[in-house]
């Protein structure tokens, strides 16, 4: 759950961080669950990826180190739910009192 996802090319001496991509991805977005984020990192199996699990939250808040990607690694951030449930039931009710207000009139 980020602003602008897809894959960012860097060049073979090029090394990024969690920060970083993150930052190439404009931020993450409203929905996003950012405790609950992974590096999926490639192993010597094709068809096998190992999971790490990555801390937005705190990486962010300078609570927790940056974390270093490697070649072909996909940082994922997945949506939180809850916090989607929660934004659209607050956008249905001020739909539904904006339209009662303007009905009123």
């Amino acid at each position: 759950a980020v602003k602008k996802s897809g894959g960012f090319v860097l060049g073979e001496s090029e090394r990024t961080t969690v920060l970083q991509a993150l930052s190439m991805a404009e931020g993450t977005d409203s929905y996003a669950n950012s405790k609950a984020a992974k590096i999926m990192r490639k192993t010597k199996k094709p068809e096998v990826r190992q999971e790490i699990a990555v801390d937005l939250s705190r990486i962010l808040n300078g609570g927790a180190q940056d974390v270093a990607m490697e070649s072909d690694d996909i940082l994922w951030v997945p949506t939180s739910g809850v916090k989607k449930a929660m934004i659209r039931t607050m956008e249905a009710a001020i739909t539904v009192g904006t339209g009662m207000a303007i009905y009123r009139r």
